[in-house]
């Protein structure tokens, strides 16, 4: 779609994952706390990784 911003297609990626994994569709997701929430669990792999744990 023209004009679609990165938000809007976040958000519609969001709304088909959850509908394929059977929840009820993501409405009001907010992009940067799913980025946030991603970059959190990366860190917190990385930790793991380099304190001898994965």
């Amino acid at each position: 779609m023209i004009g679609e911003t990165a938000t809007t297609r976040r958000r519609k990626s969001l709304r088909r994952l959850d509908e394929v994994l059977g929840g009820d569709p993501v409405i009001d997701v907010d992009p940067a706390e799913v980025i946030r929430a991603d970059r959190d669990e990366r860190d917190a792999r990385d930790e793991d990784r380099a304190n001898g744990h994965g």
